[in-house]
């Protein structure tokens, strides 16, 4: 669901007859012009921001606090008791592990969050070239390596078109301040 909420701001914004446009009262000249469009560019950034963040840090939140529940939400019984291991030591190890995990996302969501306020242009471009590598790479990980853990080998495609999703949302950011750039 939030992947498609991205998908349709991301459009909603590209769009000649945008919402937006409609919402800050600007003319086709004043956008031809620029005098509206770095608005625009600026409120398009923050809100692709926002959700990633939103995404961060609920995603890591519950599996620092919810593990047992997400891996029966995301992998069914019978994978998430395999995934918490056998033994003891195994299970001390792997939540340890997951733990941190947890907090790693949660802070990369609030990281991204406080970028969301950054006006500068400049940054903006290349925090977005810098999130579609951090994206692309990580559906490749899942292409190259986690699709042959016999556990999780039918999860990966779900979670690689999420990850494509996501480093697209940041692609259509790029393509509109490349048109904002050149028109």
């Amino acid at each position: 669901m939030v992947y498609s909420i991205l998908i349709a701001i991301n459009w909603l914004t590209l769009c000649k007859f945008s919402p937006v446009k409609v919402f800050l009262g600007g003319t086709t000249q004043q956008l031809k012009q620029g005098i509206i469009v770095g608005t625009i560019g600026f409120s398009m950034f923050f809100v692709i921001c926002i959700l990633h963040s939103v995404i961060g840090i609920t995603s890591g939140s519950l599996i620092m606090f919810y593990l047992n529940e997400s891996y029966i939400f995301g992998h069914g019984l019978e994978t998430a008791r395999k995934l918490s291991g056998s033994t003891p030591h195994d299970q001390l190890l792997i939540q340890t592990s997951n733990s941190f995990v947890g907090l790693l996302l949660f802070v990369v969501g609030f990281l991204v969050f406080m970028v969301a306020f950054v006006k500068d242009k400049e940054f903006q471009s290349f925090f977005a070239k810098g999130c579609v590598l951090l994206h692309l790479s990580m559906a490749l990980w899942r292409i190259n390596f986690e699709r042959r853990l016999e556990d999780l080998a039918w999860d990966w495609p779900r979670q690689a078109v999420g990850d494509f999703l996501l480093a697209l949302s940041w692609v259509f950011f790029l393509l509109y301040t490349w048109r904002e750039k050149y028109d």
